[in-house]
């Protein structure tokens, strides 16, 4: 096994983030949405757009063998404080290898204890953030698009 190197997100790996992110939508939650939700949601991760979120350094790739596998966002939660857990992508080939969970653990070494910690999970990654510790606050729909909003403290 290779060392996974984890670290800030720069513009420069735009690129890499947003073929990571759309090839992840396409195979692992093509079982889960129909193709006009993956279309939707890819449709936010262009690399313009992946550029733009890049500015506030809120955003860690991880990195094996100069390859982007990896990639998630801790950002400040917009109601009921804490933080919120945001574009947590691993790269389909990988996943079960501990990347999710070392970015997870990464973006949350200095979070106070007890701290609320929520995620928006997709209906495939909902086993991954039990195992974090999140349990199901609630499903959230946009359409036809299930997700479920899930919460821990850390």
């Amino acid at each position: 096994m290779h060392t996974l190197v984890i670290r800030i997100a720069t513009e420069k790996d735009a690129q890499a983030i947003s073929d990571l992110v759309i090839r992840t939508l396409e195979i692992s939650n093509a079982q889960d949405y129909a193709p006009a939700d993956i279309a939707r949601t890819v449709s936010h991760f262009v690399p313009d757009d992946v550029a733009a979120r890049l500015a506030d350094k809120t955003t860690i790739v991880a990195i094996r063998n100069d390859t982007v596998v990896g990639t998630a966002r801790l950002t400040t939660a917009t109601n009921g404080g804490g933080f919120s857990l945001r574009t947590v992508f691993v790269c389909p080939q990988a996943h079960g290898q501990g990347i999710g969970r070392a970015m997870y653990d990464h973006l949350t070494c200095d979070v106070a204890p007890g701290t609320r910690i929520i995620v928006r999970s997709s209906l495939y990654a909902e086993r991954f953030y039990a195992r974090l510790g999140f349990r199901k606050l609630r499903d959230h729909w946009v359409g036809s698009e299930q997700t479920i909003e899930m919460v821990t403290h850390r």
